[in-house]
């Protein structure tokens, strides 16, 4: 019969004994314990504490410590790449200075002895030329570089060129509608304040009034109405415009890497 009171004795059926169960439970954990470890200890070599099953338990403790903390490191989301370039930002203040001083210099030295019918071709030059590297900026920014994949392929004269500009639209659209776009503007209001100075020589205060409105109106006219079909010109020809800028590239001592 057993020793009831070591937990041996009989039971009846729907009956239960916790010290007999705590036994069957602490069995079958060490038995789970050792075969688990087995199996462990078998994919990664080491055969020399499968005797000891205190070693065992320490051994898949310290594994499922290690796997839990590989898993929560590899939840952490990926750092996002920084927003602004802060490099490119300062290079590109230090280059739009630079390039302001010297055309505006470039351009008053030039103005101040020119007569008022070259004033205006000066003016309508830079107005132009405004509008031309706008129209670049905004094919650059809107176009894709599939098409010049095959031509970059073939070899042929822009094409790399024109792969470049699309994958640095950012640097580019700064260079063409920040930098060149804004020192034209500069120049074209420094030569409408000139041609405004030759036309009105020897008038009164009204004229020289109605004069100043009217070249600043035809400056600004000039400028936003040419940008504004040039937008839409850049938009829907982006890759004939970016294919023309590459060829312009190709011929320059220019040293482009189709990185980012």
């Amino acid at each position: 019969m057993g020793n009831p009171h070591g937990g041996d004795a009989w039971q009846f059926a729907g009956k239960s004994n916790r010290t007999s169960s705590r036994k069957i439970y602490s069995a079958c954990r060490h038995c789970l314990l050792s075969i688990s470890g087995v199996a462990l200890l078998r994919k990664t070599g080491e055969r020399s504490r499968l005797p000891y099953v205190t070693d065992l338990k320490k051994e898949l403790r310290s594994r499922i410590v290690l796997e839990s903390t590989e898993n929560k490191q590899k939840k952490k989301p990926p750092q996002k790449p920084s927003v602004v370039n802060v490099r490119w930002v300062v290079t590109i203040m230090a280059v739009s200075f630079v390039l302001s001083v010297v055309m505006s210099y470039i351009s008053n030295e030039a103005l101040n002895s020119a007569g008022t019918v070259l004033s205006f071709v000066v003016l309508f030059f830079f107005i132009g030329l405004g509008i031309v590297f706008d129209m670049i900026g905004v094919a650059a920014t809107s176009g894709t570089e599939k098409e010049f994949h095959s031509m970059a392929a073939h070899k042929v004269r822009g094409a790399r060129e024109a792969v470049w500009m699309v994958r640095n639209a950012e640097k580019v659209s700064s260079i063409c509608n920040d930098v060149v776009g804004d020192i034209c503007g500069i120049i074209s209001g420094a030569t409408g304040a000139l041609i405004v100075t030759h036309i009105t020589a020897g008038t009164d205060g009204a004229t020289k009034v109605l004069v100043s409105l009217l070249i600043t109106g035809l400056i600004s006219a000039g400028t936003i109405g040419g940008k504004a079909a040039g937008k839409g010109i850049a938009v829907a020809a982006s890759g004939k415009v970016l294919a023309l800028c590459g060829r312009v590239l190709s011929v320059l001592p220019l040293k482009l890497d189709n990185k980012r």
